[in-house]
């Protein structure tokens, strides 16, 4: 299975209250599908609502290469690309290639390398 696309419920997904529980919901066609249940403790919402943020905005953003880019942890790699060269800019640094190519090429990589993830390209 390594190296396929796996297909996943399309967001965006909601998350729904139950009686004794939270519900979570994706569609397909239009028509609601059951995705998960979240059943009580004392973070149920909260963790119900994670599950939704992330699933939607993996799917938005990564299409049917959502699951892929969740468990290699993408986010986790932008955010690192985009502080460092925040920090480099924060400082009076540049990303011109004339004055220094070192943290242009640095980061570019970086950035295309997780942009790449997320595109498949």
């Amino acid at each position: 299975m390594k190296g396929e696309v796996m297909k996943h419920t399309p967001g965006p997904w909601e998350l729904d209250r139950a009686q004794k529980y939270f519900r979570i919901f994706g569609k397909i066609e239009n028509e609601k599908y059951l995705v998960a249940r979240i059943v009580a403790s004392p973070n149920d919402e909260a963790n119900g609502r994670l599950i939704v943020a992330a699933c939607t905005s993996y799917d938005r953003h990564c299409g049917e290469r959502a699951v892929k880019c969740a468990e290699s942890d993408l986010l986790g790699e932008l955010l690192e690309a985009c502080s460092e060269l925040h920090d480099v800019l924060k400082n009076g640094g540049t990303i011109n290639r004339r004055s220094r190519p070192i943290y242009g090429d640095t980061y570019a990589k970086m950035l295309g390398a997780a942009i790449a993830k997320a595109t498949g390209k």
